[in-house]
């Protein structure tokens, strides 16, 4: 999820590590690749969008928490999941030119999202990359939704990797 902005930043950073390529499992690749669904009667996230905004006029607020992730309780305690984080992550996070970034991915790419992903309109997601990349695996994974597809990641990220490595 917030892997796919990450990782996209990662591809353009100039001092980056040798790499064998770039996986994407259910990838939010920033406001600017609208990609998101909008006005989603349940958000996955609440923004505080002050703090970003003092955060790019000042520079100050980074280290204060922005986005909070709308996990129950029940949830937290089971997964012991994030439930927020800070302007200075989001913005690590949040790609600067998606499209951009996506057409100078150089190395062996690949996607999975669920059909039923609840927050990205899925086929926004896989056009990107197949218009952008087109060498890019796309795969979009039966009933699977956003957070679903982490249980059986490794099930569809497996034999990709493992047909590059052989």
């Amino acid at each position: 999820s917030s892997g796919g902005g990450l990782v996209l930043n990662y591809s353009t950073y100039k001092k980056r590590e040798e790499l064998n390529g770039y996986l994407f499992l259910s990838p939010h690749l920033g406001f600017r690749s609208e990609t998101e669904i909008k006005n989603h009667p349940n958000p996955f996230a609440t923004i505080k969008k002050d703090l970003f905004i003092s955060n790019a006029m000042s520079g100050s607020d980074g280290n204060l928490h922005a986005v909070f992730f709308n996990y129950s309780e029940e949830m937290l305690q089971e997964t012991k999941n994030i439930a927020a984080i800070t302007v200075n992550m989001s913005n690590a996070i949040t790609p600067s030119a998606p499209v951009n970034q996506i057409k100078k991915l150089d190395l062996p790419t690949a996607v999975w999202i669920g059909e039923k992903d609840e927050l990205f309109n899925v086929n926004k997601v896989v056009s990107l990359f197949t218009k952008h990349s087109p060498g890019t695996y796309t795969k979009i994974i039966e009933n699977e939704k956003h957070l679903s597809i982490l249980v059986n990641a490794a099930d569809y990220m497996g034999p990709w990797i493992t047909d590059r490595i052989e």
